[in-house]
């Protein structure tokens, strides 16, 4: 079915079908082989999903340091002992430091990431013995990691407007603050629903299952990196 969206030229539904959350009948994509197009084009969404992070990441480090930066703000920070004050000056050092929206090496390391994440998703299925195909597991890999990061740019997104009304009327910023804070839960629960279905239908599992293995795999990637970080 997939496949004949693609021949049609479907591209946009396509994507759509891959990139929300889906359903019960959507997952099937998952439970047999992939093909190579699939592949890049969750490739090619998961770059395209992470530019939506750093989008995200620049609005909260722009809101956060005119908040910082603030006159009457600034006044306060002035009164504030000198460690406190090389803290401040360091966070400002630190959201200054914006992430370029185009930057290739983070792309190399998403795709090392997910190549990382599928070997270990294939093992654990090897290991229970399950059916399932490696290219489809990085494919879903993929379409998880676009799920996630355009996710994650939204909270960020999300927290730069809510500092940005931080001078606002306080019944303004409470009302956006609700707001804010339902869109980032059904986000967080849709989230959750598409990266189990997609990571347990690639290993021929549950829901549950399929989260807490890629959400297995991700800890021991962090965990990997925190230790090469911390050798070279």
């Amino acid at each position: 079915e997939v496949l004949v969206c693609i021949k049609r030229g479907h591209m946009i539904e396509f994507l759509d079908r891959l990139a929300g959350p889906i359903d019960t009948d959507s997952v099937r994509i998952y439970r047999r082989r992939t093909s190579v197009v699939q592949l890049i084009v969750m490739i090619v969404l998961a770059i395209i999903c992470y530019q939506f992070t750093v989008i995200g990441d620049t609005v909260y480090a722009d809101s956060m340091r005119n908040f910082i930066m603030n006159p009457t703000i600034f006044t306060r920070l002035e009164h504030l002992t000198l460690l406190n004050v090389i803290e401040i000056n360091g966070l400002l050092e630190q959201l200054n430091n914006k992430t370029p929206l185009w930057d290739m090496s983070r792309w190399l390391l998403l795709i090392v990431k997910a190549l990382f994440m599928a070997i270990l998703i294939s093992l654990y299925a090897l290991w229970r013995s399950r059916h399932c195909y490696t290219m489809t597991v990085l494919t879903g890999v993929f379409h998880c990691i676009a799920y996630a990061q355009l996710v994650i740019g939204i909270y960020m997104f999300s927290l730069g407007v809510l500092i940005s009304f931080a001078k606002a009327p306080i019944v303004l910023v409470l009302l956006l603050g609700v707001f804010l804070s339902i869109i980032c839960v059904l986000l967080t629960m849709s989230l959750l629903t598409v990266v189990g279905r997609v990571s347990g239908a690639t290993i021929s599992g549950n829901t549950f299952e399929g989260l807490l293995v890629i959400t297995g795999a991700y800890l021991i990637w962090v965990c990997i990196k925190f230790i090469g970080l911390l050798l070279f």
